[in-house]
């Protein structure tokens, strides 16, 4: 450090560039991870690949499947592994028993018309508008 910074109170800003400068180009180890993590991550069953192992996990799900109801009669119901599909089977086909077991209904309602049914459905409804707003 330059002695003739020093009892200016410049000494501590010069310090902290040199730090600074020892650290620059470092990558952190948390990086590192990241990097080592990344794709491609190959599904055991089929030849689909991704690039995030969260993307390949929620695709083997589909693998997982077909699941029996225990509420219809055998093998006339097989239905994805997935809980969101298992609450909508119950919610079209068993509808009291869905209520009593607590699952939750996916349904919304359009706010120009009658129409009603799951919320993806339908924000697609009024963004195709097939809907004419109410003025």
């Amino acid at each position: 450090m330059d002695p003739s910074l020093l009892g200016t109170g410049m000494e501590q800003l010069s310090i902290q560039q040199n730090t600074d400068l020892a650290h620059f180009g470092q990558t952190s180890l948390a990086s590192e991870e990241e990097e080592s993590s990344t794709g491609p991550f190959i599904c055991d069953h089929c030849p689909k690949q991704f690039n995030r192992k969260c993307d390949l996990t929620k695709h083997i799900r589909n693998h997982k499947r077909p699941i029996d109801c225990p509420d219809c009669p055998p093998n006339t119901y097989q239905g994805s592994a997935q809980n969101k599909d298992h609450y909508r089977h119950y919610w079209s086909h068993h509808p009291t028993r869905a209520k009593e077991l607590g699952y939750p209904k996916e349904e919304d309602k359009c706010p120009n018309c009658d129409y009603k049914g799951r919320s993806d459905n339908v924000k697609r409804h009024i963004d195709k508008n097939k809907c004419k707003s109410k003025k």
